[in-house]
């Protein structure tokens, strides 16, 4: 069920409710030098988002987060993770799932 939320009690009797159909999208952005990833310094985030967005959307989604939006990004997908490399910036941001 896309987008439900599943209620439960525990053994308190305290009402616990858990989103169905959710990932969490790991987002680390880092420096580089000499087009490696440097780790000089490091920004983190996690988001939390439906299952069934594509992979665009995620894209955008992290973009939003690290504050790139409208900026220009050589984007590659290797499956399992996402980067996503600036225009003009010796930084890139790395995309992971849960």
């Amino acid at each position: 069920m896309f987008g439900a939320t599943v209620g439960y009690q525990d053994k308190d009797g305290a009402r616990t409710v858990a989103k169905a159909g959710t990932m969490k999208i790991n987002i680390e952005v880092t420096d580089t030098f000499g087009h490696e990833a440097n780790y000089s310094w490091v920004r983190r985030a996690t988001l939390e988002a439906p299952d069934a967005l594509s992979r665009y959307s995620i894209v955008r989604r992290a973009k939003h987060a690290v504050g790139w939006t409208g900026k220009r990004t050589v984007t590659v997908d290797h499956g399992d993770m996402i980067e996503l490399r600036p225009h003009g910036e010796c930084t890139v941001c790395f995309i992971t799932f849960n």
